[in-house]
């Protein structure tokens, strides 16, 4: 197996894609046509899990500064359990925030995997996999 590779990926498309393709990927099942391509998944998701929660920690505390509070300092929630704001201004910019957030790039570690190991597995995985595999992943020496 190649060393890990660095990439770096926006947050709204870690967050959007190639997260849920990982996680979703890493359920495959076990058998030998699987076996490398599982393996490089499942190496590549903690470093895949850490930029995902460290993304959604940041969103929730730009949320939390800027929504109103109860008496015991927790956030507001209307009846769809959307954050409330004190004024519109004060919304307009937590999502300012959210874009910026959005937007930022983040570096992760994903292991390389061949081309023949994803068609080793075409008949497992969906066609909606497949096309995320061959958006994010980077080639390896077969």
């Amino acid at each position: 197996m190649e060393p890990p590779t660095k990439i770096k990926i926006k947050n709204k498309v870690l967050i959007g894609s190639f997260f849920k393709a990982f996680n979703e990927l890493s359920k495959l099942p076990s058998n030998p046509k699987s076996g490398k391509l599982k393996y490089a998944i499942k190496r590549s998701l903690p470093s895949i899990q850490e930029a995902a929660e460290n993304y959604n920690k940041t969103r929730t505390q730009i949320f939390e500064d800027r929504a109103k509070v109860d008496e015991n300092g927790n956030p507001k929630f209307d009846e769809n359990q959307n954050y409330l704001f004190d004024s519109k201004a004060v919304r307009q910019t937590a999502f300012d925030a959210l874009h910026k957030l959005e937007e930022e790039e983040v570096e992760i570690e994903i292991y390389p995997i061949s081309i023949n190991d994803i068609t080793a597995v075409a008949g497992e995985i969906s066609i909606a996999q497949e096309i995320n595999l061959g958006e994010f992943i980077i080639e390896a020496e077969s």
